[in-house]
């Protein structure tokens, strides 16, 4: 059984939509841990929008190691780093309360901007001897000659642009316990290299009217007193940084490859 987790603090909105529509068919079973931020029923929003059953659970191994979707409540700070190496304590507790004893069983853990390209994905994991799986890590990006994107439905239509990034290249699909770092972006990955089979793609840059609007979200759900934001651009980060971020950092960008624009346009 391949189970997937995630961390959702926030009402679903692009990231989530992309999440869904192309990680849940990658998997078996779905865990979403449920910030105590979030306003309102995680289980009733994913039902509502993605027509997807989960039921609440307790963070135990009987609801962890079972058959069906879940929400697990769980307590995160409001200060964002520690909300940060808070998430990633949960998701090695995930890991010690997995059972990895029974071979068939792999655990991927995902960022609900984050999506899992590929040729047959969830065959590939499956029949994959590798007890740590890296994919190569990737990110849209709006290029400074592109538009802000009208229409969500058909985002990764409005967009051509991509770069690798090697620090994305989390080893975040499990058949064995690992220890992650906060963020996942281990330094130690165990002589793994990035499977060239996979693609992990990061969304976080892929509109920077998008950005600005979470960059809003983040300082009014999280203790940012000093205007500042971690994430996604680095620490330090302010707002008004980021339109000039778009047009400077332009390095290793490249025209999304053919066979990664065919997943994106799920015709892959």
């Amino acid at each position: 059984m391949i189970t997937l987790a995630t961390y959702f603090d926030r009402r679903p909105n692009f990231f989530c939509d992309s999440f869904f529509k192309y990680n849940a068919k990658i998997t078996d079973r779905i865990i979403v841990f449920q910030s105590n931020g979030y306003e309102g029923s995680l289980k009733n929003d994913i039902k509502e929008k993605y027509n997807i059953e989960f039921e609440e659970a307790g963070f135990t191994p009987e609801a962890i190691n079972s058959n069906k979707n879940i929400v697990i409540r769980v307590n995160i700070p409001y200060e964002l780093r520690l909300a940060i190496e808070e998430v990633n304590n949960i998701y090695n507790d995930l890991q010690r309360n997995y059972n990895f004893n029974d071979k068939s069983n792999t655990l991927i853990v995902l960022d609900h901007d984050e999506i899992l390209l590929g040729e047959n994905v969830k065959e590939y994991i499956a029949n994959s001897n590798q007890k740590l799986i890296r994919p190569t890590g990737t990110e849209i990006l709006q290029h400074k000659e592109e538009v802000a994107i009208n229409d969500f439905n058909n985002a990764f239509e409005q967009r051509n642009f991509m770069r690798y990034i090697i620090w994305m290249s989390k080893p975040i699909i499990l058949k064995s316990g690992f220890v992650f770092i906060p963020g996942r972006h281990a330094p130690d990955n165990k002589g793994i290299d990035p499977d060239p089979n996979l693609f992990l793609m990061n969304l976080s840059k892929i509109d920077k009217d998008f950005v600005k609007n979470l960059y809003d979200q983040n300082a009014s759900k999280y203790n940012i007193n000093t205007g500042t934001w971690r994430e996604p651009f680095g620490k330090g980060f302010r707002k008004e940084h980021i339109d000039g971020w778009y047009e400077k950092n332009l390095e290793g960008i490249v025209p999304i490859p053919k066979n990664i624009k065919k997943y994106l346009l799920g015709k892959g």
